[in-house]
This record gives structure tokens, sequence and C-alpha cells, in this order.
């Protein structure tokens, strides 16, 4: 697991853009992870997803990807190709439970979950693996873990909103 930062220069307008523009698109999904367990619900805005292409603006993909790069240029990272990259947004539920189900992004071996986190909020990310990790979400703090990792997400209690960039990726073959 990785544990970093981004400039907030690379994140403040991505932060803007998602909150500020009326015209921003987010996308209302009842079950937040799918699956037909109970989830709590979230905006969505699907940018890229390898089966369907981009599904959002160009310039959007071609700025989150820059980000991607750079974070992967950082980390010696080299990726096959991006399964999916998508911005989550967790509004502060007074009558939910404060975990979602623990979930993974991918069954399959080969795959990292970058989470890039666009807000300072409430709402720790928690991976398991042989330890359990708590990451509390920071403006331009980001994390990369392998897809099969079971995680879940915890909603903000004081903080309005919860936005992250969810990013997948294919590891190229060693």
């Amino acid at each position: 697991m990785i544990l970093d930062y981004l400039d907030k220069s690379f994140i403040k307008p991505l932060d803007e853009l998602t909150e500020t523009r009326r015209d921003f698109p987010w996308f209302f999904i009842k079950d937040s992870i799918g699956y037909g367990k109970k989830s709590f619900p979230v905006f969505t805005h699907l940018i890229y997803e390898k089966d369907r292409k981009i599904n959002s603006t160009p310039e959007l993909f071609d700025y989150v990807l820059n980000i991607l790069n750079t974070i992967c240029n950082k980390h010696n990272i080299e990726y096959k190709f991006i399964d999916r990259i998508q911005i989550n947004l967790l509004l502060n539920h007074l009558n939910c439970e404060n975990y979602d189900n623990i979930h993974t992004d991918k069954d399959d071996k080969g795959y990292k979950s970058i989470l890039i986190y666009l807000n300072d909020s409430e709402g720790d990310t928690i991976i398991y693996d042989k330890e359990t990790y708590y990451v509390a979400p920071e403006q331009g703090k980001y994390v990369i873990f392998d897809s099969n990792l079971k995680h879940t997400a915890s909603l903000p209690k004081d903080t309005l909103i919860r936005k992250v960039i969810n990013i997948i990726i294919k590891m190229k073959d060693k």
C-alpha cells in the first residue's frame, strides 16, 4: 500500500469544478456497491470505463489522466490499461449506518485501486489487508492498494460531503 500527497494545485480545480459548477453532472446511485446488499446512496460521475470508453468530457479525462500519470511516475508504476475512473460524492447521512458494505474493486489479481481525495472530510477509507488501515480524507492525499483487497468507505459526520476519485488500473505483467 502506498500513501502519499499530490500538490493541492492539481486537486483544487477538480474540487471547485465538482462543487461550484451548476452544470457538472452528478448521477444518483441508490446502492453504492451494486451487489444488492444494503449500502448507502452515492452521487457519482463516471469519467471513463474500459468497455464504454469515455463517458465524460475529454478535457476532464485528460486532466485526471495527467494526475494518474504523475502518481504512477512518482512511484514507478507501469500500467497496461485503465479499467475505470469515477468521482464519488458521499453525503452526510443522519439516518444511515456509518460504514458502507465491505467490497473489492476487482476480484482479479493484477489490478491497483487509486483513491484521490478531493476535499478535507471525515469518512475514513478502511482497507483490510494483514492489518487494518484507516485512511482519513485530506485534499490531495491518495492511497494505492491492490484492487482485490477488501475495503469500505465511512460517511462524513461534520462536513457535508466527501469526494474521492476512484481509479482502477491493470498492471503490466512483470
